[in-house]
């Protein structure tokens, strides 16, 4: 009773028994079969004796299901269900297929190998070009065609090859996983079918979808187990056809360049008869005429341009020769490369091959330089083609070409006899035709000379980018391979023999040697070149004299000019001349004539090298000096510093430099034991000097950045203290750990990177100097002739008492308009601040992008981190797709990706990036952008702030997208912790709401005069939290925004500036009014701060107890100094109300008393004192 609901399951799955009682279960099915021959499905849907559903039926099935118009959700499912199991069953036959043709290839292999080892044992035979001395060119250039293409072909097939062995490699390390996942899959579902009972009719199309799903399984297990077992045969098999192919595709290039110089050479042959035949045409013809002797003269130049195209093209067919031979060997070089350090991992003779490999790479430049060249000719070539066809479309009619030339002739010459003339035109014509026969040979070599200079451009660029592979390839594991062996017990008495090497007397004698046999045998110019020297030191004095003088020039106004700065920079440089300059003589002097055993010349060539550091160091110690550049030009004010600096730059020249060129000379010269020994000592010893010699001036709680800092934090310098301190010391000093360990080379390539990076931050700090100087002598300049036109102005008296009440203040002193004063141009500061932004910006710039190009060649490095997988996370990548027509078009597809070491130190990076734009890219498009726009400056603060949480909103996406957290990913947690902090952090998400509503709705700016409850204050920053106000007394209040939103806010200064201040005055009864508004109008028009518009009034208000309240009512431009103006104003009030007699009375109050006894011992008499008032 256990199987019958699998019998009855399978009446619409018909499949053959898979436990015991076979028969008794056919016999079920057939009975099941007569009983419901319509089913549950659309019939009999199995292939016979499979117990997989056929794709017949399922198609049928689900037609029927779509034919039936019903829409519920059972049917969508079971629709969904078919659907799957069709792309289950399409699965399962294309891996049956893969399978049977996988079947007949291993069946055909013995035979293809031993076929394919016969042709490669065979070869091919010698090209011997079957072609006559008497073959057309136009035969031999088609015959070469036809040659290339057919390399070109092989050379395709030969990639394709290639890529295929690259697959199967890739492919072979693949196939155990996918084996194993295969037949996992099969056990699980072969589990699951056994286990099933179905519950309704509708689970027949689930149990097909799992027979279909298994037998996918089972077909692609039976795959993966057959060419994993035939892998040998398979890999056998290609690398054969890639002999054979090579082999082919060589004979193929050796014909082609067979061919290429038969063309040239015909080519050449056919040019230097041509110019041949143009002399002798013209020696023929008798050149009598102006005219003949024009058109010989121009057949005779086309003919020699054409010998000369000819002579290139050969030059062309070399470089294409030279490049396809580059081309392959950096191919060949890359994959034996990549292939041996696959099969050998990382070791020591991998390293020294790496190394090997990256100094014989050619440099960029050789191949731009080539491309540049030729863009040049190809833009010719093709300009000398268009004059070609231009000449030809004018010869196309030889005869009234030839009649015009006659006519021409005769016009000029006189009249001509009608034999002169037909002579003449059959001159004429013979040389128009010679002409064009030469025009149309040239056309056709000038056409093949573009074809050959476009084919060289793209091997040329196809070189140059296979370079960079390689190079990329190179530098990604060249840092992390050992150049050496750990330091041990064996390498001490190696460096004792190494320091024996270095200090040969025979050695340093083959020194002495060659440099005297160059006295010896030039001696006038190495008498010369010293005469020169000598100068140069003996100037020294003469340019310490002037570089004081200079000093005391540029500290007086009057005398001050920035050639004087240009003067002393020159000077300075040379003033630390002479000792480079005596090492490269001495360098110049040793490689006129070398020894023979290659010591003295790799001492020439360092000495040459090390001159230009020296030069520096010295030019930098001289900057420093007490009367160079940085004391009186520069004004950097750290003069208490420059003794130490100045002793830094001396001891690095005296300690690292030598270093520096011992450990070159042994690096180039010495024995390979040596140089792992001697040479990793000598660099110890010059990053150990190097950073004990530079912590004091980098250092950032060091005398010299405590310096800077005092002067101002805000300097280049200073802000990149860190960065200095790490490349100058923290690196070394890192690098000395991976010298012991054998890492010679990557630390002696790191620490030249970070020299150079130190070199050109220096650099651009020194010139930030000089062009900071440059601006502040003009402004100082400006400043000086503007002082001298204000003394020469001549000052107005001030108006007298009288004139004084009939003025009015001119608006351009009270600011008449709403907008307050009028808008005052640019000062001398102010253009000058925003140039030192700019020139701060430029160099910023280009500080940036020199350290990245010096650092280039490191990054590579950093993608090894990329094999250290840290987890996993499902992302949409776009891929190529090709669709049923064969078209191949790019689409989104869901794929597990791995978040690897270098994904998360990515993310750090931008991490950094993020915070460092948010905080410094903002203030960049203020000072680029809005500065240049007419806007408010709270509306450049609404920008600025608003970008600056764009930017970090942009950093946030992209670093959670740099570790595999997408959107998608974090959309449900993101959408729960809102929630939490909704309800937790309500206030402050009402704060941060509101301080956007701020930003966009713009109640207040910063800057503006606001009162809030019984705050009063300026604007000074808009928070995303919090506003800040500073109130009368310097006092900075934080008012929370939502407080500014919600509550009652009254701005001093939102759209209209203008303000209205009363001044409450009281006058006594009985004052002449006239008189009092005429004083206090005067007052009010002539205090500098009042608008005239709107006009002050002086206004009656009303009587009080003892005395007539007056207000004077004045309009001023805003609150700027209001404090101030408030007390003039009453000051002024006060003065001119006493100075005209106008009484400001006190409060007075009448006290009458009713019942008063004088008394002072009794009750006083009733009546006694009544009605006599008391004041008081």
């Amino acid at each position: 009773m256990s199987r019958r609901p699998a019998c009855r399951h399978s009446s619409r799955w018909s499949h053959a028994p898979r436990a015991p009682g076979a028969v008794v279960l056919a016999v079920l099915v057939g009975l099941l079969v007569l009983l419901f021959p319509a089913g549950w499905g659309p019939g009999s849907v199995f292939a016979a004796g499979t117990g997989v559903p056929t794709r017949e039926s399922v198609e049928k099935w689900l037609k029927d299901l779509e034919g039936g118009g019903t829409a519920s959700e059972t049917h969508q499912a079971l629709k969904e269900t078919l659907t799957q199991t069709l792309t289950a069953l399409q699965a399962m036959t294309d891996a049956h297929a893969r399978f049977r043709a996988l079947t007949d290839q291993v069946r055909a292999a013995p035979a293809e190998i031993a076929r394919l080892k016969a042709l490669v044992a065979a070869g091919v035979s010698g090209v011997t070009p079957l072609i006559g001395s008497g073959t057309p060119l136009t035969v031999l250039e088609q015959t070469l065609d036809r040659a290339e293409a057919d390399g070109k072909g092989l050379a395709d097939q030969l990639a394709a090859e290639l890529a295929e062995a690259e697959r199967l490699q890739a492919r072979r390390k693949d196939l155990p996983a996918r084996l194993a996942a295969a037949r996992q899959r099969g056990e699980a579902l072969t589990e699951k079918i056994a286990a099933l009972v179905p519950a309704e009719a509708g689970d027949d199309a689930g149990l097909g979808l799992l027979q279909a799903q298994n037998g996918q399984a089972q077909e692609e297990t039976r795959l993966y187990q057959l060419e994993l077992d035939q892998f040998g045969t398979t890999l056998e098999l290609s690398r054969l056809r890639r002999e054979l192919l090579t082999i082919r595709k060589e004979a193929a290039e050796i014909q082609a360049q067979t061919f290429r110089r038969l063309v040239d050479d015909r080519r050449r042959r056919e040019a230097a008869a041509a110019v041949v035949q143009a002399q002798e045409t013209a020696r023929d013809l008798g050149i009598d005429t102006p005219v003949l002797a024009n058109l010989a003269q121009e057949n005779a130049a086309w003919a020699a341009e054409r010998h000369e195209v000819a002579l290139r093209m050969e030059g062309s067919s070399r470089e294409v020769a030279s490049l396809t031979h580059l081309l392959a060997r950096l191919r060949d070089d890359h994959r034996s490369l990549r292939d041996k350090i696959q099969a050998i991992g990382f070791s020591d003779a991998i390293g020294l091959l790496l190394r090997v490999k990256r100094a014989e790479l050619p440099s960029s430049g050789s191949f731009q330089e080539g491309q540049a060249r030729r863009a040049e000719e190809i833009s010719l070539t093709q300009l000398r083609l268009i004059e070609i066809e231009e000449a030809l479309a004018q010869d196309r009619d030889l005869d009234a070409r030839a009649r015009d030339l006659v006519a021409g002739a005769a016009g000029s010459a006189g009249a001509l006899t009608g034999s002169q003339r037909s002579a003449l035109e059959a001159k004429v014509k013979t040389l128009l035709r010679q002409r064009r026969e030469i025009l149309e040979n040239a056309q056709r070599d000038l056409s093949a000379r573009l074809t050959r200079l476009v084919d060289l451009d793209t091997l040329s660029r196809q070189a140059s980018q296979k370079s960079r592979e390689f190079a990329a390839f190179i530098d990604e594991r060249v840092f992390w391979v050992r150049s050496c062996q750990p330091l041990g017990v064996a390498d001490l008495g190696r460096a004792i023999r190494g320091v024996s090497w270095l200090v040969s007397p025979s050695r340093w004698a083959e020194v002495a040697w060659a440099l005297g046999r160059a006295f010896r045998r030039r001696p006038l110019l190495m008498i010369a070149l010293l005469a020169f020297w000598t100068a140069i030191l003996a100037s020294r004095l003469r340019l310490n004299a002037r570089l004081a003088e200079i000093g005391a020039l540029v500290q007086r106004a009057a005398t001050d000019r920035f050639r004087l700065t240009l003067e002393a920079i020159v000077l300075t440089v040379c003033w630390a001349a002479p000792w480079p300059l005596l090492m490269w003589i001495f360098s110049l002097g040793i490689s006129l004539y070398p020894g023979p055993g290659g010591f003295s010349e790799t001492v020439a060539v360092q000495l040459a090298a090390l001159a230009l550091p020296l030069w520096g160091l010295e030019t930098f110690r001289q900057v420093f000096r007490p009367d160079g550049l940085a004391a009186h030009h520069c004004h950097w004010h750290v003069t208490e510093v420059h003794p130490l600096l100045q002793r830094q730059a001396r001891l690095l020249g005296a300690v690292v430099l030598p270093l520096l060129f011992l450990f070159q000379v042994v690096e180039q010269q010495a024995p390979d034991l040596v140089q792992v020994s001697l040479g990793r000592g000598l660099l110890v010893a010059m990053l150990l000097a190097g950073a004990w010699l530079l912590d004091p001036v980098t250092r950032p709680a060091g005398p010299v950045m405590q310096a800077v800092g005092q002067v101002s934090r805000e300097r280049f310098i200073y802000r990149l203290r860190y960065l200095l301190f790490f490349l100058a010391v923290v690196l070394p000093v890192v690098m000395i750990p991976a010298c012991l360990m054998g890492y010679v080379y990557t630390a002696n390539r790191l620490w030249g990177k970070a020299v150079q990076s130190l070199v050109l931050i220096l650099g651009c700090n020194l010139a930030y100097a000089v062009f900071w100087r440059a601006l502040h002598v003009h402004r100082r300049s400006l400043a000086l002739h503007k002082s001298q036109a204000m003394k020469a102005v001549v000052q107005v008296p001030s108006p007298t008492e009288g004139e004084e009440g009939r003025s009015e203040v001119a608006p351009a002193a009270t600011g008449a308009g709403p907008g307050g004063a009028a808008h005052a141009e640019p000062s001398i500061f102010q253009i000058s601040a925003q140039t030192e932004k700019l020139l701060f910006a430029v160099l910023a710039v280009a500080m940036l992008i020199g350290v990245f190009q010096i650092w280039a060649e490191v990054f590579p490095a950093l993608r090894i981190l990329d094999q250290v997988k840290l987890w996993t996370t499902d992302a949409q990548i776009l891929e190529a797709v090709t669709g049923p027509d064969g078209g191949v078009r790019r689409e989104w597809v869901q794929r597990t990706v791995d978040i690897t070491l270098f994904d998360l130190l990515v993310a750090i990076g931008l991490i950094a990036l993020t915070i460092s734009a948010t905080n410094n890219l903002p203030g960049f498009i203020e000072f680029a952008v809005l500065q240049r726009l007419d806007l408010e400056a709270g509306v450049k603060f609404a920008v600025r702030t608003l970008s600056s949480y764009v930017i970090g909103l942009i950093g946030f996406v992209v670093v959670m997208e740099t570790v595999g957290l997408g959107w998608d990913k974090i959309q449900w947690l993101a959408a729960g912790v809102s929630v939490g902090l909704g309800f937790g952090l309500q206030e402050i998400f009402a704060n941060f709401i509101s301080g956007l509503i701020l930003l966009f709705e713009r109640p207040l700016r910063v800057g503006d005069i606001v009162t809030v409850g019984d705050t009063t204050g300026a604007v000074t920053r808009i928070q995303i939290r919090a506003t800040t106000l500073m109130n009368a007394d310097r006092k900075e209040v934080v008012i929370p925004n939502k407080e500014l939103i919600t509550g009652r806010l009254m701005n001093w200064t939102l759209s209209d500036p203008i303000l209205r201040i009363v001044f409450p005055v009281g006058v006594a009864y009985g004052s002449d009014l006239e008189k009092v508004r005429h004083h206090l109008m005067l007052v009010a028009r002539t205090h500098p701060k009042v608008l005239t518009d709107p006009a002050p009034q002086v206004v009656l208000t009303g009587f009080g107890n003892s005395s007539l309240n007056i207000e004077v009512r004045v309009y001023i431009s805003g609150m700027d100094g209001f404090p101030d103006f408030q007390h003039e104003m009453n000051q002024r009030i006060c003065r001119v109300l006493g100075e005209n007699g106008i009484q400001i009375p006190f409060p007075q109050q009448d006290v009458t008393i009713t019942n008063w006894d004088r008394r002072p011992d009794g009750p006083g008499t009733p009546g006694a004192g009544a009605g006599k008032p008391a004041t008081g």
